[in-house]
């Protein structure tokens, strides 16, 4: 049994509701100035049935689909209804009207008839050119804007591009949909193993589907359907990266000694989606960015007082992924200034007889520790 409205039921809204496989999906029996629109009424032998004296409802943006008849107004006291942006499909009969004043559309649409769905070429406005007159009855009813075929729905991928990097955290979307009549949409991961139906056409991928995907070249396609059949897709391959950058820190070594020049540094680095790399002397707080092995920053090392040095170096990636790793060397300036590092070398040049005499005065610190 459907949704039966009978006997003075006035001034209803019945919306969104299914009705499938009843001898009527909703019918409706001495009742005026009600909206019935967005239900979907399917299987049955009438789809939407009107009797007796039911005068001025609405009846807008049903699907009436595989019914033997689709909306049947049976009797002449039923009078001004009106009936539009309903669509008609596969039902043995669309539509019939032995009412009085019905209009089958409103003063710029009508209903979507799948036997009725084009040309709309003067001009094309979403409009068939010619008027629906297959609508049965003795009130000679016709539709005369019947909804064009406006082909499959139109997907644009606004907020991901291909190649585009995530890690752990789901990636956001945020897409458009262009169609008259979109019915359902819904994203896949894999091919269309597992689909994901959504409703607000921005949002984030859900996280347990992410979460089951390996690392690697992922394809995200959306899909829409309109009420006539019709799909649509689009696709956009991005990557999932959850492996951290890897450090390895060449130079200084753990426990090395330097002085008042400041050390040199080579790390090697490995990721394939690398973004940035820095390092820090002071847990973080301030920052040296990065590009190349290099030396220090000069001033930064002098204003260090001596001992112990931690040297932090950083890395990401363009998923998000970040890593460090650190190195202790020691700050030790000697008495006097003469830095750890440096060599003197003294060159006596002298003559005796005559003779060159070259004497070498060496005076030579050992070395504490070498930059590399």
């Amino acid at each position: 049994m459907g949704l039966y409205i009978i006997f003075n039921c006035n001034n209803n809204t019945i919306s969104g509701n299914t009705a499938n496989g009843n001898h009527y999906g909703i019918y409706l029996h001495q009742c005026d100035n009600n909206t019935i629109s967005g239900n979907t009424v399917n299987g049955n032998e009438y789809g939407i049935y009107l009797e007796s004296n039911c005068d001025y409802n609405s009846i807008t943006e049903n699907v009436v689909y595989n019914n033997t008849r689709g909306i049947y107004i049976e009797d002449t006291d039923c009078g001004n209804n009106s009936l539009y942006k309903n669509f008609f499909l596969e039902n043995g009969k669309h539509a019939y009207d032995g009412g009085t004043d019905n209009t089958w559309k409103s003063t710029t649409i009508g209903n979507y008839w799948d036997n009725h769905t084009g040309p709309d070429t003067t001009p094309q406005d979403g409009i068939v050119d010619e008027p629906y007159t297959y609508i049965g009855g003795s009130a000679g009813s016709v539709d005369y804007f019947p909804i064009a075929e406006d082909g499959a729905p139109s997907i644009t991928i606004n907020s991901l591009s291909d190649d585009d990097v995530f890690g752990s955290n789901t990636p956001s979307y945020d897409v458009t949909m262009t169609d008259n009549s979109v019915f359902e949409i819904w994203y896949t991961l894999d091919g269309g193993l597992h689909n994901y139906t959504f409703t607000e056409l921005s949002g984030n991928i859900e996280q347990s589907a992410w979460d089951a995907l390996s690392d690697g070249m992922i394809t995200l396609s959306f899909y829409a359907s309109d009420i006539p059949g019709n799909m649509g897709t689009a696709d956009v391959s991005i990557i999932k990266d959850t492996v951290v950058p890897l450090i390895i820190i060449d130079s200084p070594s753990p426990g090395a000694e330097f002085g008042a020049t400041a050390p040199a540094f080579i790390v090697t680095i490995t990721d394939y989606n690398l973004d940035s790399v820095w390092y820090s002397l002071d847990g973080g707080l301030t920052t040296y960015a990065i590009t190349t092995n290099a030396t220090i920053d000069q001033a930064a090392w002098v204003a260090l007082s001596e001992g112990s040095i931690t040297i932090t170096f950083y890395t990401n990636d363009t998923a998000g992924n970040l890593t460090f790793e650190e190195v202790t060397i020691t700050k030790n300036i000697p008495a006097g200034g003469i830095d750890p590092s440096v060599i003197i070398v003294i060159i006596v040049v002298s003559v005796v007889g005559g003779v060159a005499v070259i004497a070498g005065v060496y005076i030579f610190m050992k070395k504490r520790a070498t930059p590399e």
